[in-house]
C-alpha cells in the first residue's frame, strides 16, 4: 500500500485505541499519536512514514519508495528506469516519453509494464540486469523538487546525482 490512511482514535479509559485498517488495530496507553505509529508500524512494516494530526483524525503517509532498473543491453534506446512507488519516472538514455507514468511488476528478472489507458500488464522484451534502491542523493533532488525548492541549494550544486532527480522531478511539472 502506498496511499495515505486515514485513523480515527477512541480514548477507552485511558487506552487509545485506533480503528481498523486493513483488519489491523493498535492501542497505546501513552497518547493517541503513540496508538497512530504503532498502527503504521503495522500497515507499513519497515518504512518510514509521516504522521499528522487534521482535526478530529490522524494521517499516516509512507514514505516514497524509489528502486532503479538497469537492463540488459540489448541494443534498445534505453538501459535504466527509476521508479517512485512502482512507477517510471526516469528512463535514460532515450524513450522517456513512451514509459514515462507506467506501473512496473517484476517477476524474476522479466519486467511488465501497464499504461495509464490499459487494464492489463505486457511483458518488456528486455530482461533486468539489476534492480537496487536509487541513489540517496537522485531521491533526495528529485523530492526537493516536489517540495518546492525551486533552487538548487548551494551545499548540493555540483552534485550530479541530486540534480538529475532534481531535474527530472522539474520535467514532470513541465
Amino acid at each position: 500500500m502506498n496511499t495515505t490512511v486515514n485513523v480515527r482514535v477512541q480514548d477507552k479509559n485511558g487506552t487509545y485505541k485506533t480503528n481498523k485498517i486493513l483488519g489491523m488495530q493498535a492501542s497505546n496507553t501513552a497518547g493517541p499519536e503513540q496508538a497512530v505509529q504503532a498502527l503504521a508500524r503495522k500497515l507499513f512494516p519497515g518504512r518510514g512514514v509521516t504522521i499528522r494530526s487534521v482535526s478530529d483524525y490522524w494521517t499516516i503517509t509512507p514514505d516514497p519508495i524509489f528502486n532503479t532498473i538497469e537492463f540488459v543491453d540489448c541494443g534498445q534506446d534505453f538501459t535504466e528506469w527509476v521508479l517512485r512507488n512502482g512507477f517510471v519516472i526516469d528512463c535514460q538514455p532515450f524513450q522517456s516519453r513512451i514509459w514515462l507514468g507506467c506501473e512496473v511488476k517484476m517477476i524474476d528478472r522479466a519486467v511488465f509494464v501497464r499504461r495509464a489507458a490499459s487494464d492489463k500488464f505486457s511483458l518488456v522484451r528486455y530482461p533486468a540486469k539489476s534492480v537496487s534502491d536509487t541513489d540517496p542523493m537522485y531521491v533526495q533532488g528529485f523530492e526537493a523538487f516536489q517540495e518546492g525548492v525551486h533552487e538548487t541549494p548551494e551545499r548540493f550544486r555540483g552534485k550530479e546525482q541530486y540534480q538529475f532527480g532534481y531535474n527530472v522531478a522539474k520535467a514532470l511539472t513541465e
